[in-house]
């Protein structure tokens, strides 16, 4: 148990045995380098610093289950929280130490920092067993698509190109003679107005469960080999895509309503006293 302050600075150590360390102030660590193993857990600090700090080269080496802080820093500048970020990175994997640091970006205000914190402790953690189908499935579908449910703006933007890029396959032309003959505007051939009906097609076609009275109208039997395969991609994307966006916006919610209701965790620091 420290009282006050733990300052560490200019020393290069074989060994950091602190498991269960107490630090009721701030423990700072500077031009430190640690060879071979970093001992941290189950400790708690009320701030830690860590500048120009070189930790154990080898995986696994540094262990941090159970650490706990109210604030951290590893320097001023507007790129240093990577630093922490390859902290974490160097150490035995433990989720909580990243849900501990993405708690602390949140609430100091930086969103994205959180949510780059948590995906990387994720992504982590999927790449233990990257082998496993269900692991694949993940890195794929919920990784890349939408950052683990902080990212669903890249669902909805790779859902947004697939529906563009169809508008250039499906040819309005191709709709019923019937619906055809009530609207001869669409053949009139301006490009604005055949554009937004290949838009509101291609989206009709897209969104699953979804009737916007188009594709229906629209005669696939007229259409080309190629674009019949495309046709089916852009189903079956539509069906990937959509659910995986509602999940994320669905987590975005529960974050919202977590962090509206519950502090961030912190290690419990009795007043401090100064020896």
């Amino acid at each position: 148990m420290v009282e006050y302050s733990l300052a560490v600075g200019e020393v290069i150590i074989d060994e950091w045995q602190a498991a269960r360390l107490q630090v009721k102030g701030p423990m700072i660590f500077k031009k430190v380098m640690v060879l071979n193993r970093a001992d941290l857990r189950d400790g708690s600090c009320n701030s830690l610093k860590l500048l120009d700090t070189d930790w154990p080269e080898k995986p696994d080496a540094t262990w941090l289950e159970g650490f706990a802080y109210q604030s951290i820093s590893a320097g001023e500048g507007p790129e240093d929280w990577r630093r922490l970020i390859s902290w974490l990175g160097h150490a035995r994997l433990d989720l909580r130490s990243y849900t501990q640091l993405a708690a602390f970006f949140q609430n100091g205000g930086y969103q994205d920092r959180g949510d780059e914190v948590y995906i990387q402790g994720k992504r982590r953690e999927t790449l233990e067993q990257w082998w496993r189908p269900d692991r694949l499935a993940i890195l794929v579908f919920w990784d890349f698509l939408a950052g683990y449910g902080r990212k669903p703006s890249r669902t909805l933007w790779v859902s947004l190109l697939i529906v563009m890029l169809v508008t250039l396959f499906f040819d309005h032309r191709k709709f019923d003679p019937s619906f055809l003959g009530g609207w001869n505007w669409l053949l009139d051939g301006s490009p604005a107005k055949a554009a937004v009906v290949r838009f509101f097609l291609s989206l009709d076609e897209f969104l699953p469960g979804v009737d916007l009275g188009l594709a229906k109208l629209w005669q696939l039997n007229e259409i080309s080999f190629p674009t019949l395969l495309y046709y089916h991609f852009h189903k079956i994307s539509g069906w990937i895509l959509i659910p995986i966006a509602l999940a994320a916006v669905y987590t975005q919610f529960k974050l919202g309503e977590i962090s509206a209701n519950v502090e961030s965790p912190a290690p419990a620091v009795s007043g401090f006293r100064r020896e």
